[in-house]
């Protein structure tokens, strides 16, 4: 007798999100260390303060590149879920800000992301900086001719309040999609359970155990 599974998914991107969550508690703390010292100006800037801030950005990098991946690992895996192996070849060379806003709606003509809503914003964000990120470009002048005029990842002035955001995006952008349709999505919905599950044991854990 031959057993055949009906779904089944190797759930790597466990890694992905765990490690997204323990990112985002390296930045809270970064940012904690930075708000109890004073502003870095050229009259402040002491080694500690320099570093200080070095590392808040450099946590910055590391969760929005983290988000960026678990968001597309999501789409794909709901893409995964109900498209054809030939759709899915085809679809999965979008975007992931196209995944999210235009290829759901050729299985659910209904659905929509409204561009005025926090999670299509926040989506925005992950995605420009992710693209700034992956394509950096510093600005160089030569002999004083602008070779670049450099593209890094932008600012927004409440950024301390949306990194921390970036933990929940993937779980708020499928819990959006879900919403379509709940019962195409049953492997995705126990992946991100496993994720769940993992952080409240290392929680409980603490402190000996992994950040989340």
């Amino acid at each position: 007798m031959e057993i055949t599974e009906l779904h089944s998914a190797s759930g790597y991107q466990v890694h992905l999100h765990l490690a997204l969550r323990g990112a985002v508690a390296d930045y809270e703390t970064a940012w904690e260390a930075v708000q109890d010292a004073p502003p870095l100006t050229e009259e402040t800037a002491t080694p500690e303060l320099t570093l200080r801030h070095y590392d808040l950005e450099q946590r910055r990098a590391v969760v929005l590149l983290l988000t960026a991946s678990c968001v597309e690992a999501i789409a794909n895996f709901c893409l995964a879920c109900k498209a054809s192996p030939e759709q899915f070849a085809l679809l999965e060379r979008s975007t992931f800000l196209e995944k999210w806003t235009i290829v759901p709606s050729l299985f659910w003509p209904d659905y929509s992301l409204p561009k005025d809503g926090e999670l299509f914003q926040d989506l925005r964000r992950v995605h420009d900086r992710r693209n700034a990120l992956m394509h950096l470009k510093e600005k160089v002048t030569v002999a004083g001719v602008t070779n670049s005029a450099g593209v890094v990842p932008a600012h927004a002035g409440d950024e301390h309040k949306f990194i921390p955001r970036c933990r929940t995006l993937p779980d708020r952008l499928f819990s959006h999609l879900r919403g379509y349709d709940s019962r195409a999505f049953d492997p995705v919905t126990a992946i991100l359970a496993l994720v769940d599950a993992i952080a409240t044991v290392w929680k409980e854990e603490a402190p000996h155990s992994p950040r989340t």
